[in-house]
Order: structure tokens, then C-alpha cells, then sequence
């Protein structure tokens, strides 16, 4: 019950087609699911991949069918609502993000998520999901390659509250290809009340494991409000606050 499929809580795409296996043609499916209950927890969310569906015919219950999916991906704990970056934008996004020549890695992003207090947030990285079928509960550390996690209550890591983009992948040192994130959290205390912080992450890809936020290694730069309740990084709806560009 109350699973909707689809449904990504107005932040971004829940139903994408994509070629997550290098395949001739883009038609396979990548479905987000935020309020989806799997291993007792409630509203954990979870993400699908569904590959050729242009060769599937009939129903398929994801919870049922043998086949229904290639992959599957849990959220860690309940309510983290997995896939769902609270109104600021798309949550979940098939990548190239190794440099192998197609969009086989997945950034998954929940800015609800409960690493280790309320609310901290979390953003996945999930390489190369065309050679790993299966079932993957992101409660357990070798079902991904790298998570960032907020490690203040209500941080919301990723989220940017219909403002923008809380993850952007992008270029920024000029290699040969996009793998740097801009990571928002405007709820951030960053030292002091909800200061809002802004994080940049080069080479992603080469990053694995478990990446706290307050720890310098897991990010290059970090930028924070001047003062409490400055929320950096968020817009309120009337905008992107954050965004990459050549002035």
C-alpha cells in the first residue's frame, strides 16, 4: 500500500528511459519508488532497473514477479525515502561516471535519509549496475561503492527545497570527463543554526566507502553562510541557487 510507484515527491524525474546497458537503443527503464516499504521499513523508497522492456509483455509485480527487474536498490533505514531530494530536483540519475563509454553508474540521492541522526542525508554512488543484477538493501556497505552523509541532524545532504539542483555532476578541473559533484545542504549548521553549506567533490568516481561530510577527505572545498539561518544555497521555489557556469 501507498508505494506510488513513480512518484518522486515533485523532485524530479520518478520514470526515466535510459541504456544502462550499452545496448542499441535507449529501452530500458529506471523507476524511482520513495515510498516504497521493503525490509520492514517503512517508506525506505526504492530504485529499479528494468532492462529491454520493449521485449516484456504482461504484469509485473516488482514485489512478485521473477524478473520483474535487473536491479533493485533499498533505502537503508525507514523514512529515507529513497530517490527523493524533497522537491529540489531529480534524485536519482544514470551516469557515465568512470569514463567507460556509456551511462551504466547510478548517483542516488536521499536527503531524508538517517545515516546516523535524523535527517542527515544521503547521496550513493552505484558503478557499473549493468554487470551487478540483484537485489542490493543500501543498509550494507558493499552494496554500494561511495556514500556522502550529513552527520548533523536535519543537515538534508542533496536537498535544496525546490530550488535547484541539490547534486550537480559536472567538470570542474578540466579532465576528460564529468566527474565532480557540487553537493548543496542548506539546512546545514555548518557552526552555527542552519548557516547552509555548499560542498565540491572532485573525482567522485576515484571516492569509495563511507564518506561523512565532516570529514575533509570526502570533499575539496566546502563553502557556509556567513551567519545563522543564511541557508546557503537555497531559494525557496523561485529559482536554481546553485549552479556551475564560466564567467
Amino acid at each position: 500500500a501507498t508505494d506510488e510507484l513513480g512518484f518522486t515527491s515533485t523532485s524530479g524525474t520518478g520514470v526515466q528511459v535510459v541504456n544502462f546497458d550499452n545496448g542499441a537503443s535507449s529501452n530500458d527503464l529506471l523507476l524511482t519508488c520513495v515510498l516504497c516499504n521493503l525490509n520492514g521499513r517503512t517508506d525506505n523508497g526504492a530504485v529499479y532497473l528494468i532492462q529491454d522492456v520493449n521485449a516484456k509483455r504482461g504484469i509485473f509485480d516488482l514485489n512478485r514477479t521473477a524478473g520483474a527487474y535487473y536491479n533493485a536498490y533499498a533505502g537503508s533505514m525507514a523514512s529515507d525515502t529513497l530517490g527523493s531530494l524533497q522537491t529540489s530536483d531529480q534524485g536519482v540519475f544514470l551516469v557515465d561516471l568512470d569514463n567507460n563509454g556509456y551511462t551504466n553508474d547510478l548517483i542516488i540521492g536521499a536527503s531524508l535519509a538517517d545515516m546516523n541522526k535524523a535527517g542527515t542525508g544521503s547521496i550513493y554512488v552505484i558503478k557499473d549496475v549493468d554487470t551487478k543484477p540483484g537485489y542490493f538493501d543500501l543498509n550494507k556497505v558493499f552494496n554500494f561503492d561511495a556514500v556522502w552523509y550529513g552527520v548533523i541532524a536535519s543537515d538534508g545532504l542533496g536537498g535544496t527545497t525546490s530550488s535547484g539542483h541539490g547534486i550537480i555532476l559536472a567538470n570542474l578541473d578540466n579532465n576528460a570527463y564529468a566527474n565532480d559533484f557540487i553537493l548543496s545542504a542548506p539546512l546545514a549548521d555548518s557552526g552555527g543554526t542552519n548557516r547552509g553549506a555548499i560542498y565540491m567533490v572532485l573525482d567522485a568516481d576515484k571516492k569509495s566507502g563511507l564518506l561523512p561530510i565532516s570529514n575533509p577527505a570526502a570533499y575539496n572545498a566546502r563553502w557556509v553562510g556567513a551567519t545563522n539561518t543564511d541557508e546557503i544555497g537555497l531559494n525557496r521555489g523561485s529559482g536554481q541557487a546553485v549552479q556551475v557556469v564560466n564567467m
